[in-house]
């Protein structure tokens, strides 16, 4: 069980992590409309060639399966400003799901674009999608690694996590 201070001297840092979500939610908005091209529409379309080859087809699968774990992402996002929790999943399985998420679309580019991962981070061609994909998953693994509840200098201690438990000490059983 991870351990947490009070409610009342964790409040300033909820209300900072509800703001960085809020923050990621509405930067995020411009990309989620622009992911939506990926989830209905095959990717071969996009090719010079217009053709429906195996590759077309394994990337517009990818993209496609990419954009809807994104969309989960971005709306919990929004909905961890909103709730101060993430829906279906706990702080750390939500960061991860959303680094995951994030070094996807890493691979998933390149793939569309027919180059390797090395030259197409290497490039300074999409350099706003890849800052944008690269500090998502900088602040996801950061937010992975961190506790979302731990008790700063040793503190009193409470349950976190999605829970609604606020003081006392862990129950011995």
């Amino acid at each position: 069980m991870e351990l947490t201070h009070s409610k009342q001297s964790q409040l300033p840092l909820h209300r900072g992590k509800r703001a960085l979500t809020g923050v990621l939610f509405f930067l995020g908005l411009p990309w989620a409309l622009l992911a939506w091209f990926f989830i209905p529409t095959p990717l071969g379309i996009f090719m010079p060639r217009y053709q429906y080859g195996a590759h077309d087809v394994i990337a517009s699968l990818v993209a496609s399966a990419g954009s809807g774990t994104g969309y989960f992402v971005w709306f919990g996002w929004g909905w961890f400003t909103l709730k101060g929790r993430f829906p279906l999943l706990r702080w750390r399985s939500f960061w991860l799901l959303s680094l995951f998420q994030h070094c996807a679309w890493l691979v998933i580019f390149p793939l569309v674009r027919e180059e390797n991962v090395v030259d197409f981070l290497g490039s300074s061609e999409m350099l706003l999608l890849k800052i944008w994909t690269l500090g998502n998953a900088i602040i996801a693994s950061s937010c992975a690694l961190a506790q979302h509840g731990a008790a700063p200098n040793g503190g009193h201690a409470t349950c976190s996590g999605n829970s609604s438990v606020t003081e006392g000490p862990p129950s011995v059983s």
